[in-house]
């Protein structure tokens, strides 16, 4: 299916998808290589692949670990995707939910738009998620709570809105925060006490209003504290 780069670029859109999803529809959606190699493709077509920095070997038939910024497990199961500062641009396709042996989402410094897919927060063996310094809009997944191996987030520097999700005070093993240089408004939710592992906490840039919550200072690993200048 995928020997020839350029007959799968010359194929429509929706032909190319057809065939992709043909026979993981009804049920038969089994967590393979197959269907990360799936979720990869719909990331490409989604982001503009054909405009991105470095593309080698994406829609190839090499190894999914011979495509740039992808790592594999010998299974050939995506463990980490990195394409920090590479040109994606449009949106992110919400088929990355498929890629659930991966540890680490490294989409930074894009031009990436739209609503964070609630879908990765189906993600469950993701430690960190960086999609800092493109230009999401849209509030906060309240889904990310549901990340409990989470170690980082960074999602500072977009246009963010809404308030911070009280879920995401389920993130236990959460060390780092950015949420900066959004527009997130309203108070900080007293649910953001429970992140007992925290280490860096970042909600500087935001409209946040009220007060800072009194279990923060019970927060014993915290070393790194950035609020507004409107919080009291």
């Amino acid at each position: 299916m995928f020997a020839d780069r350029g007959a799968l670029r010359g194929m429509g859109g929706g032909l190319l998808a057809g065939l992709l999803f043909a026979g993981l529809a009804a049920g038969s959606f089994a967590q393979t290589a197959t269907s990360d190699r799936a979720a990869l493709v719909a990331l490409y077509e989604a982001a503009g692949g054909d405009d991105w920095a470095d593309e080698t070997n994406w829609l190839s038939a090499e190894p999914l670990a011979a495509w740039h910024g992808v790592t594999t497990d010998r299974d050939g199961r995506v463990t980490l995707l990195s394409l920090h500062d590479n040109g994606l641009r449009v949106r992110i396709s919400p088929e990355l939910a498929r890629l659930t042996k991966s540890t680490g989402l490294f989409l930074s410094r894009n031009a990436l738009s739209g609503e964070i897919p609630p879908e990765v927060g189906s993600l469950a063996k993701l430690t960190t998620l960086f999609l800092s310094a493109n230009r999401f809009s849209g509030e906060i997944p309240p889904a990310l709570g549901n990340l409990t191996n989470l170690r980082e987030i960074d999602l500072s520097h977009n246009a963010l809105t809404g308030k911070v999700p009280a879920a995401l005070g389920n993130l236990s093993k959460l060390a780092s925060l950015n949420l900066s240089r959004n527009a997130l408004s309203g108070g900080i939710a007293s649910e953001l006490t429970g992140l007992t592992s925290l280490i860096a906490l970042d909600l500087s840039g935001n409209d946040l209003t009220g007060s800072i919550p009194a279990g923060m200072a019970r927060l014993a690993d915290l070393w790194q504290l950035k609020l507004n200048s409107t919080l009291l």
